[in-house]
């Protein structure tokens, strides 16, 4: 209504911004919709309660070129992503550094091992004791240049050795299940794993494709 002054449009509108923000684009990243404030705002914006009913387009963050196209950049998301996981990677046990030389394969499986298990919500453990939280456990990564993959296997928090011991068997039991639990969900999320030793632990060498990954899950499917 003209006179009324400016009405908000929720970000749908292509406004003009001087520097890099959230926007939607289409598969080619020619920007469809935006500025917006934040991610959240970006991917409310896609869906079915925003104003517009859910604009087309994928959220994404940049600069915006005069062609209309994006020049993606890092999001603070991304960073903060970022140094979350660099400071799990932080935690993992001494062998790598004198084990593995840092343009070994393995350095690369690892850094996808940690992020896959962070993403999920799964701490790393501080297997050399390198930080002040090494009694919380969690997911041990260790190089394995024999067998050419990375060990994984799950730490119990120190309390269940000193202040909580349980018994013999139910030790083994519970090591186990999350030896194994921890195998089936790294299967699952599209690595090569194996089981090793007597404790289930997995060994993992190397990570399927999407596409491979996608056919696997296909056939087992069908199976089902």
């Amino acid at each position: 209504m003209q006179g009324s002054g400016p009405v908000r449009d929720c970000g749908t509108d292509q406004q003009v911004t001087a520097g890099p923000a959230w926007w939607l684009v289409d598969g080619g990243d020619r920007v469809v919709a935006g500025p917006f404030a934040d991610q959240g705002e970006a991917v409310w914006a896609t869906g079915p309660l925003s104003p517009d009913g859910g604009s087309g387009g994928t959220p994404a963050y940049g600069m915006r070129r005069e062609s209309g196209r994006l020049s993606r950049r890092p999001s603070p998301e991304d960073r903060a992503w970022l140094a979350d996981l660099s400071s799990e990677l932080e935690r993992v046990g001494e062998e790598w550094d004198l084990l593995v030389d840092d343009a070994s394969p393995l350095v690369g499986l690892l850094c996808q091992l940690g992020a896959a298990l962070v993403e999920v919500g799964l701490p790393l453990h501080d297997c050399s004791g390198r930080t002040a939280t090494r009694s919380r456990g969690g997911v041990c990564l260790t190089p394995s240049p024999l067998h050419d993959g990375v060990v994984v296997a799950w730490s119990q928090h120190l309390r269940t050795t000193r202040e909580a011991p349980r018994s013999p068997e139910t030790e083994r039991w519970l090591q186990e299940t999350m030896n194994r639990t921890l195998g089936g969900l790294l299967t699952g999320l599209g690595f090569t794993t194996e089981a090793l030793g007597d404790a289930s632990a997995a060994l993992v060498t190397g990570r399927r494709s999407a596409l491979e990954a996608s056919d696997s899950d296909a056939g087992r499917d069908a199976g089902d």
